[in-house]
């Protein structure tokens, strides 16, 4: 029994008649418990890791000392307040263009995905794009208090929608996920399938068998070692290999230095993202999918997956996301009659090797309805 029971208890025990010394008493327990409560609200306040703010813009001079990330690499960049810190945005492209959201993987942040916005928006479209937490110029919040899962980034994306100038949700956007942002897309729109009108899965995390991870990645994500030294050991990991020139992947090891909630976040993200057996949700979308196909939501003017199916794009030589058996576990999850696959060259990079394949196949699949 704590200090403040005992005091409680006590009072209870005793005849107090006059009401003037009760309530002096009963006065004195409340302030000592609030003193006690906002003691111990100060103690487990939880972190917000703040994302770096370096220089701004980027000349010919300065251009190859500077971040390999600027914070005004892409249009419409903007920094977005929330409860959970900020978060760094960016959006443009026609007005009345058809309204895309991208989300990127766990380790670049989302200038990876700007070479396909960038093409989408020469063809018409309102694209937007963040950094998820802990990622690039978005805040952390601590991940020891928030885990990373789907409802902490289903929050960041609602963030991120209400921050446009346009509506985006009334009538519907299309959401492009890519790697860990594919388990996130499909999961999002499997719950709010009314706010999706199309749905396109990118090397998408969700349907990888957790008996496919290795004895390393079981003892450092498997909760089995503290945080700190999880954190540690991550540090010295190389995560994109091969392409140390190239922006996005350099955007990477900037992060691990410049960034003090990127290691958290990463780890968090593996531990509780759906990055590892979601294949409930892929159901839920192939239930969906049928649902839309046999006009069970004519009510519904604004009936999400208006497709009635969902594009899944997998690069042939990646050794991440393996093609064949992903594409295999989607059609299984979702119905085949619900989802198209498409195998592009290129590995798990496909995004950036092969952005003009990308485009013309989600272009193409848009078209056929």
């Amino acid at each position: 029994m704590d200090s403040v029971s005992a005091v409680t208890s006590y009072l209870q025990r005793l005849n107090l008649r006059d009401h003037d010394v009760y309530l002096a008493a009963t006065t004195a327990v409340l302030l000592i418990s609030a003193a006690v409560v906002a003691r111990r609200e100060t103690q487990t306040r939880p972190v917000i890791y703040r994302a770096p703010r370096p220089q701004s813009s980027v000349t010919e001079q300065n251009a190859n000392t500077l971040v390999p990330y600027p914070r005004d690499c892409m249009p419409g960049g903007r920094d977005v307040d929330t409860p959970h810190g900020g978060v760094r945005v960016y959006e443009w492209g026609p007005r009345d263009g058809r309204k895309v959201l991208f989300i990127h993987g766990i380790s670049t942040p989302c200038i990876a995905l700007a070479p396909m916005a960038k093409l989408l928006s020469a063809e018409g479209c309102r694209v937007m794009l963040f950094d998820m937490w802990g990622r690039g110029y978005s805040d952390a919040p601590d991940p020891k208090i928030y885990r990373q899962d789907i409802g902490l980034f289903s929050s960041q994306v609602f963030s991120v929608l209400a921050s446009s100038p346009l509506d985006w949700c009334g009538d519907g956007f299309a959401l492009v996920g890519y790697s860990l942002g594919g388990g996130i897309a499909a999961s999002f729109a499997s719950y709010y399938p009314l706010l999706v009108r199309s749905l396109v899965l990118l090397a998408p995390g969700g349907l990888i068998d957790p008996k496919r991870m290795s004895v390393s990645s079981h003892l450092l994500y498997g909760g089995l070692l503290p945080d700190w030294m999880v954190n540690s050991i991550v540090r010295w990991i190389s995560i994109f290999d091969g392409r140390p020139k190239v922006s996005p992947d350099t955007a990477v090891a900037w992060q691990v230095d410049a960034h003090p909630g990127f290691l958290p976040s990463f780890v968090s993200s593996l531990k509780h993202g759906p990055i590892y057996d979601v294949h409930d949700r892929y159901r839920v979308l192939g239930e969906q999918c049928e649902a839309v196909r046999a006009g069970l939501d004519e009510e519904q003017d604004t009936a999400g997956l208006r497709e009635g199916r969902v594009l899944l794009i997998v690069g042939v030589q990646d050794t991440v996301i393996l093609p064949d058996e992903t594409a295999d576990a989607a059609v299984q999850a979702i119905g085949v009659a619900n989802i198209e696959v498409l195998k592009l060259k290129g590995g798990h990079d496909l995004p950036i090797a092969n952005t003009q394949g990308c485009v013309d196949a989600i272009v193409e699949f848009w078209e056929g309805f």
